[in-house]
């Protein structure tokens, strides 16, 4: 069977590797079925695991794909959520995805080492994970020689030893997003990245991330020549942004973030500029 994804960004093993689709031009950045229109011809006859995301982490991809293409290929339905968990409410039921990935130094504001799947329980024990390790054994403290029985719950998809002090790390900032609420913090967010988008073209910044909210996730990129510099210049003052090739200054307001904190961003953003 095939992988389709959005982007090939890693060397992948080698069995995977060769079965990686990319899927070019512009199907991760366009709306959901008119990218589902041109994955037809990739899908068809072939059992595939189709991967959508967008790369850069600024659109939010609307992809009803398994009405569009289960039933007829068996594909299954995988999601990664690394950019919009904890900005963007949504619901793997609702959405009747059968896998999800993620991660938690984002918007869950978790730290690293704290990575996450989810499996609809109902294909548990249909998949089997290719790399394992003694945590998804049925009977880990038995440590057993191989083969191994794979347990039936989610630990299944564990592998060796797990990265607790991740997970004691990560834990704080998920129980904050959890009594914030994802819907409060992405209502925040929209108000201030419209305030961003508002005081950029006051300045003739441009933006690759979309206008309409609905279309966007956590962050608007303000981008202008020499953003990269300036970037450095910035988290040097302590203003915490990043920069990309072809996205420009990443601003990511959260919840904690104020309307002043903007305004003062911008002020210093003026004044760098002007420097650099």
């Amino acid at each position: 069977s095939t992988i389709l994804v959005a982007k090939v960004e890693w060397e992948a093993e080698p069995k995977v590797q060769e079965r990686l689709r990319a899927v070019r031009d512009r199907d991760a950045n366009d709306r959901a079925m008119e990218a589902a229109a041109r994955l037809d011809d990739r899908l068809a006859g072939d059992n595939a695991r189709g991967v959508i995301a967008d790369p850069a982490g600024t659109k939010v991809i609307e992809f009803p794909v398994r009405d569009r293409f289960h039933d007829a290929n068996g594909a299954l339905f995988v999601l990664d959520v690394y950019q919009t968990a904890g900005i963007v409410p949504f619901d793997v039921s609702a959405l009747d995805v059968d896998i999800a990935v993620g991660g938690s130094h984002k918007w869950l504001c978790g730290g690293p080492g704290c990575g996450y799947i989810y499996v609809k329980p109902a294909l548990r024990g249909k998949l089997e994970p290719s790399i394992t390790g003694w945590m998804a054994h049925e009977s880990p403290f038995a440590f057993e020689p191989a083969p191994i029985r794979l347990t039936w719950n989610q630990h299944r998809w564990n592998t060796g030893t797990p990265t607790v002090p991740g997970y004691l790390v990560a834990r704080p900032g998920h129980d904050t997003i959890r009594e914030a609420g994802v819907a409060n913090i992405r209502a925040h967010n929209i108000r201030l990245t419209t305030t961003i988008f508002e005081m950029a073209d006051e300045r003739g910044i441009s933006s690759p991330t979309p206008r309409e909210p609905e279309k966007r996730t956590g962050w608007v990129g303000l981008d202008f020549p020499g953003a990269d510099r300036v970037t450095e210049a910035l988290i040097a003052r302590r203003v915490f942004v990043d920069y990309r090739p072809g996205c420009g200054i990443r601003v990511s307001p959260h919840f904690y973030t104020s309307d002043d904190e903007i305004a003062r961003f911008f002020d210093a953003l003026d004044e760098l500029r002007a420097r650099c």
